[in-house]
């Protein structure tokens, strides 16, 4: 018997890159951000060689990176990167730092992530490359005293801060566009010659 396994590599990062539209974002997604990132800081060429010898020379600002950029993609901040993380970042300053670079080096993310936001505070709701849709209802949400007053700023406007689906809206495309990927991948595999094979518990996360 013969078992065969493949999978799509960091598919969430690649199509993530796809939807901001960053070429450059999607090549180094497929191989690896975090090492790109810590190329990036080093002033290191990014090549399979330096990919390597940047997770054994510089473990420490690989895994700071690594970190930053799982939770940022989908809307962490800094201070939930310190206090889930704080072998990797002491104070909250240090994790303010890594965001900056993150955002500096790859600022169409930024811009992307400040986009979906406001389309998905202003439409209610989000549309997929498959077609799907979710519905949004508290992308931002008012700042407020202990006391429950709202806050204002100088100019008299309420001043407002991420509500509970504003990390849902980031993740939402990436998510559901790998999902519907797998499906279709798990549709093309039952009807070609080798579906007679397939087992049940065929498809693990981006893996088959």
């Amino acid at each position: 018997h013969i078992f065969v396994q493949a999978d799509s590599t960091s598919i969430e990062a690649v199509i993530t890159g796809w939807l901001i539209g960053d070429d450059n974002f999607i090549a180094v997604a497929k191989k690896s951000i975090h090492a790109y990132l810590c190329c990036q800081e080093l002033g290191w060429a990014f090549t399979d060689a330096t990919i390597e010898r940047v997770k054994k020379e510089h473990k420490k600002l690989y895994n700071q990176f690594k970190t930053a950029v799982y939770l940022l993609l989908y809307g962490g901040d800094p201070y939930l990167m310190y206090m889930t993380n704080p072998e990797q970042f002491p104070t909250k300053k240090d994790a303010e730092l890594i965001q900056d670079k993150i955002f500096t080096m790859m600022p169409a993310l930024k811009a992307w992530q400040d986009q979906t936001r406001e389309q998905a505070k202003k439409e209610g709701e989000l549309r997929s490359p498959w077609g799907y849709r979710h519905k949004f209802y508290d992308v931002y949400t008012f700042k407020k005293f202990p006391n429950g007053a709202i806050d204002y700023h100088e100019d008299g406007t309420p001043k407002l801060k991420m509500g509970q689906d504003a990390k849902r809206a980031l993740a939402f495309k990436p998510q559901n566009a790998a999902g519907a990927f797998c499906r279709d991948t798990l549709l093309r595999l039952g009807q070609s010659p080798w579906g007679r094979y397939m087992s049940a518990n065929v498809s693990v996360h981006d893996g088959y």
